[in-house]
C-alpha cells in the first residue's frame, strides 16, 4: 500500500504552488499525496496525519514571520515535528542535492501535465474539518459555562488559517466572538500589520482598538498558521494589556486544574498519571500549580516538538500497560476522548496542559503540536469562570502572586548578524562553557547546569538530549537560562525571578530593577567573551 503524505499550507504567496510541488514529488516516489482543499492550520495538519494513519505530514508555512518568508515544517506519523536522528538525516540528504539537480527536477515537473486530483493525489473533503472540530469540542472541562458569556470577546486571525475552525467553534459553543472584519480574510501580504506576530503590540493594535470601541474586556489573536495564541485583557486603569506567553500559561493552567478537579477527572490519587508539560524556559510558577493539585510537572527542551514527543511516550506507555493488563491491543487514535482520558489516567499520563513561553499551548492529546484553537477554547472558558466570580484577569494575577510569590520573566537577546556574528556566538558559547559565571550582575551563582556536557534526566528518568543551553541558579530566587537560537542570529538570555512580598508593587519594582542590571551585565560580558577578552 502507498505511503500517505498529508500536505497543508497557510495563506502565504506561493504556498499553494509549493504544496503542489511536494505532492508531485511524493507521487513520483510512489506515495499517495493528500492535500487540504484550501489553507489550513499547523495543528489541524498534525491531527489529520494521525487521524488518517499517514506516514508523514508537511506544512508549508513561515509561521508568524513577515509576508516575504516561506518555509516547511516536517511531521512524522506520530503527528509531531521530526526529531533527531531523523531530522539530521533529512538535512544530510537535503544538503547533498545540488542546485543543478534541483533545477533539472523542477523543469521536468513543469513539463508534466498537472492534474490536481489523480489516483495518487487526493483532496480532502470538509469531513477532515469535522473530525478535527469534534476532537476540539472535547477540550472544555465545563462546556456549559459558555452560556454565561454575554460580553464580546474580540478575535483576530491576522489574515491566517485559524479562522476556518474558529468560525465553527464560535457556532458550536455560541461564543460571543467578535471577529475583526478587516483581518478575517486570507491575505498573503498581511496588509493590515507590519509582521503577523500576535505577541507584538503592533500586530494586535487593530484588535485592541476594536476592543476599546466595543468595551470588551478580553481580546484574542492567532498567527498565520494557527498554532500560537495571544491574549489581551482590560486593566483596572483602562487600557488593554497583552499577556506574556508565560502569563497565558499560568492563566490557562490554573483554571484547567481547578475545573478538572471540580469534575472529578483529577482527584489527587490519580495525579501521578496527569501532567503539565512545559519547556525549560517556561515559567516555573507552573511547577507550583502542579504541586498544589498533585499532578506531575514535566520539563522538556525548547520547542513544542519535544512536548509532542512526550505525548508519544505516554501513548506508548498507556497502550503497553493496557496490553499487559488485559492481553488485548488498543488502537489509541481510534478511541473517543473519554476512553483516551481514562486510559491515560490509569496507565499512562493524561495531558492537562502543554505550554511554552513563546505563545504555544495545547490540551488536545490527539494533536502533537501547539494549537491556537485549543488555547482559544481554554481562554474563553477561564474568562467565563472569572466573570461568574465577578473577577478580572488583573485581579486573578494579583491573587496568584500573593499566594505563590511574584514571578517575573524577561527575555533579553543579543543580536549577532552575519558571518562575524556567527563567529561571536561560537566564541561566546565556548567561553561560557569553559568559564561559567561565578557571579551574575550583583547575584552569586548557586548552581550551573550545562545541557551540552552534563548527564541530565527528566522527571520520567529519560536522558535529555545534548544541546547548547546553560542554566544558572542565582541567589534570592533568580535564575538565568542562556541559549543560542537555532533559527536566528542571536543569543537569548531568559531571566527568571521569584519574590515573596505582600507588597506586590514593591516586588515588581525590585524585579524590574534587578532585571535592568542583569541586562547591562549581559551586554558587557558578551562583548568581552565574544572578543576573547579575559572575564
Amino acid at each position: 500500500r502507498s505511503a500517505k503524505l498529508v500536505i497543508a499550507r497557510d495563506v502565504r504567496y506561493f504556498s499553494e504552488h509549493f504544496a503542489q510541488l511536494v505532492a508531485d514529488m511524493w507521487t513520483r516516489l510512489g506515495g499517495e499525496a493528500i492535500l487540504f482543499p484550501g489553507p489550513r492550520s499547523t495543528p489541524q495538519l498534525s491531527f489529520t496525519v494521525r487521524d488518517l494513519g499517514a506516514a508523514a505530514g508537511v506544512m508549508i508555512t513561515a509561521s508568524h514571520n513577515a509576508f516575504t518568508d516561506n518555509g516547511l515544517k516536517a511531521f512524522f506519523a506520530d503527528g509531531a515535528q521530526v526529531l533527531d536522528p531523523h531530522a539530521s538525516a533529512i538535512m544530510h540528504h537535503f544538503s547533498k542535492i545540488s542546485v543543478d539537480e534541483a533545477c533539472e527536477l523542477l523543469a521536468d515537473l513543469k513539463k508534466t501535465p498537472r492534474k490536481r486530483v489523480t489516483e495518487k493525489t487526493k483532496i480532502l473533503s470538509t469531513a477532515a474539518d469535522d473530525c478535527y472540530l469534534e476532537a476540539l469540542c472535547e477540550i472544555p472541562a465545563n462546556p456549559t459555562i459558555f452560556s454565561s458569556l454575554t460580553a464580546p470577546i474580540i478575535y483576530t486571525p491576522l489574515h491566517g488559517t485559524a479562522i476556518v475552525i474558529v468560525e465553527r467553534l464560535k457556532e458550536r459553543f455560541s461564543l460571543p466572538l467578535h471577529i475583526v472584519e478587516c483581518q478575517r480574510k486570507f491575505d498573503p501580504h498581511f496588509s493590515t500589520v507590519h509582521s503577523p506576530n500576535p505577541e507584538n503590540h503592533e500586530a494586535f493594535s487593530i484588535g485592541l482598538s476594536v476592543a476599546d470601541e466595543l468595551h470588551a474586556e478580553m481580546a484574542l489573536a492567532s498567527d498565520p498558521d494557527g498554532d500560537r495564541l495571544a491574549i489581551a485583557h482590560r486593566t483596572v486603569a483602562g487600557p488593554m494589556r497583552i499577556l506574556t506567553g508565560n502569563e497565558t500559561a499560568i492563566f490557562l493552567a490554573a483554571y484547567r486544574l481547578e475545573a478538572l478537579r471540580a469534575r472529578g477527572i483529577l482527584n489527587g490519587a490519580n495525579g501521578k498519571n496527569a501532567a503539565i508539560i512545559r519547556s525549560f524556559v517556561t515559567t516555573p510558577l507552573l511547577d507550583l500549580l502542579a504541586a498544589e493539585y498533585a499532578v506531575k510537572l514535566v520539563q522538556t527542551p525548547i520547542g513544542f516538538k519535544w512536548i509532542g514527543a512526550k505525548l508519544g511516550d505516554y501513548e506508548r506507555k498507556a497502550c503497553k500497560q493496557w496490553q499487559l493488563q488485559t492481553g488485548k491491543g488498543v488502537k489509541y487514535h481510534g478511541l473517543n476522548w473519554e476512553k483516551c482520558q481514562k486510559l491515560q489516567l490509569a496507565y499512562g499520563c493524561y495531558l492537562v496542559l502543554g505550554a511554552e513561553e513563546s505563545g504555544g499551548y495545547s490540551a488536545l492529546d490527539m494533536t502533537r503540536d501547539k494549537d491556537s484553537h485549543s488555547a482559544l477554547l481554554m481562554a474563553c472558558e477561564a474568562y467565563a469562570s472569572l466573570r461568574n466570580c465577578h473577577c478580572t484577569i488583573e485581579h486573578f494575577f494579583e491573587e496568584i502572586y500573593r499566594k505563590y510569590g511574584y514571578h517575573g520573566e524577561r527575555l533579553h537577546t543579543v543580536q549577532c548578524p552575519g558571518a562575524e556574528g556567527a563567529r561571536k556566538i561560537v566564541t561566546f558559547s565556548q567561553s561560557l562553557r569553559l568559564h561559567p559565571y561565578a557571579k551574575f550582575a550583583n547575584l552569586a551563582v548557586l548552581k550551573h547546569e550545562d545541557y551540552a556536557c552534563d548527564d541530565l534526566f527528566d522527571v520520567d528518568g529519560k536522558k535529555i538530549p545534548p544541546q547548547n543551553f546553560q542554566v544558572f541558579t542565582l541567589e534570592g530566587g533568580y535564575r538565568v537560562a542562556v541559549r543560542a537560537s537555532g533559527t536566528e542570529p542571536k543569543i537569548k538570555f531568559y531571566l527568571f525571578a521569584r519574590e515573596q512580598d505582600k507588597n506586590l508593587q514593591a516586588a515588581k519594582r525590585r524585579v524590574a530593577e534587578n532585571f535592568d542590571r542583569m541586562e547591562q551585565f549581559v551586554d558587557d560580558d558578551f562583548q568581552k567573551r565574544a572578543a576573547n577578552i579575559e572575564v
